[in-house]
């Protein structure tokens, strides 16, 4: 994993491949298309996550730009001339200067460093717009498994149109009972009318992620997946301040404050110069020249002063950042446990309980409204019953998801699934 590669060979390894991936082309999604594909499509072809990359790489490259001397001058001259012309002298001299000894050094830290924070920050928009994608994928299967719980309450209740018209033409109905279940029947198809736009928004959202038109087909395999076995909190909260991607920019950005301050303390050291030239003189004698030359620190001690002082605060605010997040990491872990500890309580409330009492209740109500003794409303209340609990189970095992897609987002990996038989 990244967040143990600490060698420098290590670190353009991963560059390596995220160039790689970035000049992969994506294969043609399958139909239908699983959790799995969409985030293998997103990786390859999301535009934020390509930026990242070229970000990436155009840092990378600054730290050997920064750390190389600048270039010699030459330079050719006519040098002092006498009036009568008894003699020409002509000048060649290469001038380089040299920077005070540990400058350059530090300008390639801090440039590392801001490539370190590069690179770390395409890991942490990858997590991001996978969680992302993982939430959108979740809410098209809740519109998906809606709409199939609309379907059913609308075969129930036009079933009981039926029977209540052929009880009111037997004069065993009232009037007000067709009128009522017709109006139920028109309810659930306003109520279809949302779920279907719920699930358009859903698609939509899904292709903009994975850089698609807004209205491409896609075929979702409308799953939630297999169960996950939760290590203890304390093991999750290890995990998520050793890798999760924000905490590993919050120590990027203390990392290049550090090096930010260890430059300006140098910056203003005096910059070296060195000089050589020979001197041509025709119809005189041939001469040479050598020198040294240094600046003096003498106006710019202010302006180091001041660099200083601001990098010294920038680092101490990168300190209390990294501290606000590492508090904040560890609430997200404990807040996404108790979310998917409620939500999984409310999974198994709803399928060992609330569910099957409530399909009995319909059959059994159905059953006496058939033999006329109990009235309509009691069925259409029994049928509401059945159909808020499937719904409510169906949401309860979305929510269950979503927050394990932000367990695995705080803890900056993918919790593994157990195996059904």
């Amino acid at each position: 994993m990244r967040a143990h590669i600490s060698t420098r060979a290590g670190r353009w390894a991963v560059l390596a491949g995220f160039l790689i991936g970035t000049s992969a082309t994506a294969d043609p999604l399958p139909s239908p298309v699983r959790l799995q594909d969409l985030l293998a499509r997103l990786r390859h072809e999301n535009p934020e996550l390509a930026e990242r990359r070229a970000m990436a790489r155009a840092a990378a490259a600054r730290p050997r730009a920064v750390s190389q001397f600048d270039d010699p001058t030459v330079s050719l001259e006519w040098w002092q001339q006498p009036i009568d012309f008894a003699t020409v002298p002509i000048m060649l001299s290469v001038r380089q200067s040299l920077p005070w000894l540990g400058k350059l050094p530090a300008r390639r830290r801090a440039a590392e460093r801001e490539a370190d924070t590069a690179r770390d920050a395409v890991t942490e928009t990858q997590r991001r717009l996978e969680a992302e994608v993982k939430r959108v994928f979740f809410d098209l299967v809740l519109a998906e498994r809606s709409l199939t719980v609309n379907d059913r309450d609308r075969a129930l209740l036009q079933a009981m149109v039926q029977s209540t018209e052929a009880k009111y033409a037997a004069g065993k109905a009232p009037q007000a009972a067709i009128l009522k279940t017709q109006s139920e029947l028109l309810t659930v198809d306003n109520n279809r009318l949302d779920l279907e736009r719920g699930r358009d928004e859903a698609y939509t959202r899904l292709n903009a992620l994975l850089d698609l038109p807004a209205a491409s087909p896609l075929s979702v395999v409308a799953n939630t997946g297999s169960p996950v076995t939760l290590p203890n909190e304390a093991v999750l909260v290890r995990a998520a301040l050793d890798q999760r991607p924000e905490l590993r920019l919050a120590k990027d950005a203390i990392a290049e404050a550090t090096a930010r301050l260890d430059l300006a303390r140098r910056e203003a050291n005096p910059e070296f110069a060195v000089w050589a030239g020979y001197m041509v003189n025709v119809r005189g004698v041939d001469t040479f020249t050598a020198g040294v030359s240094t600046t003096l620190p003498i106006f710019s001690s202010r302006r180091r002063q001041a660099q200083t002082t601001a990098a010294e605060a920038e680092l101490q605010a990168r300190r209390a950042a990294f501290d606000g997040a590492s508090r904040k990491t560890e609430a997200e872990v404990h807040l996404a446990l108790l979310q998917m500890q409620a939500a999984e309580r409310h999974i198994k409330l709803h399928a060992d309980k609330l569910i099957p009492l409530a399909e009995l209740s319909l059959q059994s109500a159905r059953a006496a409204y058939q033999n006329d003794r109990i009235d309509f409303y009691s069925v259409l209340d029994a049928a509401r019953m059945v159909r808020d609990h499937h719904l409510d189970h169906e949401r309860y095992l979305v929510e269950y998801e979503k927050r394990l897609a932000d367990l695995e987002l705080a803890i900056g990996q993918d919790l593994p699934r157990e195996v059904l038989p």
